[in-house]
């Protein structure tokens, strides 16, 4: 009897790891085209200091991205000016640190737009770009 239900155990294991290879395959057959034409445009800065990025923009030419930091440090936005980064901590409007999770950026005119945990906040561009952000 034991022997039958490991042989049945065995036979179901293999059949879901066969299953598993199968699509893993197929996914990578369907989708080979797509990876070979994506580029590595950047390492991403502040990975290591604990930044979970949770958005992207671009800001005349600059690569702009947003995130929270998982160690307790404050939200902050990254900037990419070619091979210089630079980063912004981000500030409540009352000028103390924002530990908000940070999300999604976006920029239109002379602001840029950073959601976090059910609200909008509203930055000076000038202020994310030069380091001074402030809601």
């Amino acid at each position: 009897m034991v022997k039958r239900v490991t042989k049945i155990a065995s036979s179901v294991i293999t059949a879901i790891l066969t299953v598993m290879l199968l699509f893993n395959m197929g996914v990578r057959v369907g989708f080979a085209r797509f990876y070979l034409a994506a580029n590595v445009h950047s390492r991403i800065e502040g990975l290591a200091d604990g930044l979970v990025p949770q958005g992207l923009d671009i800001i005349d030419g600059k690569v702009v991205i947003s995130g929270y930091n998982s160690k307790g440090k404050p939200s902050r936005v990254y900037v990419q000016d070619g091979n210089r980064f630079s980063y912004t901590d981000l500030l409540t409007e009352n000028g103390e640190s924002c530990y908000a999770e940070a999300g999604g950026i976006a920029h239109g005119g002379d602001y840029v737009y950073i959601s976090d945990s059910g609200y909008l906040n509203v930055y000076s561009l000038e202020d994310i770009i030069s380091g001074e952000a402030k809601a």
